[in-house]
């Protein structure tokens, strides 16, 4: 299973992906990609992935999936480089 636990912890807009079922959630609704949690076979950090489908599909979802992460882990970086978002004042905006 691949390990994931890199993802984990990160922030993206005001949700921290905290476990593997909320990263694999979190793929499949802003990717359209579906993984499989390793929890479910002893593996908390890991997602599992399916390979019975076709070769052209398969590399389809590779592609979801690294798409998916390069999104999490850069803006992950982005939020650690602006630091706490803190509102100015009213009127000095």
């Amino acid at each position: 299973f691949p390990d994931v636990s890199a993802f984990l912890g990160k922030k993206i807009g005001n949700h921290v992906i905290e476990t593997t079922d909320q990263l694999c959630d979190w793929l499949l609704e802003q990717h359209g990609v579906t993984v499989v949690p390793g929890t479910a076979f002893g593996a908390p950090n890991s997602i599992r992935l399916s390979f019975a489908a076709s070769e052209a599909d398969i590399e389809k979802a590779l592609v979801r999936i690294r798409a998916g992460l390069e999104q999490l882990a850069q803006l992950a970086q982005l939020h650690t480089l602006r630091g706490p978002q803190v509102r100015a004042p009213q009127g000095e905006e």
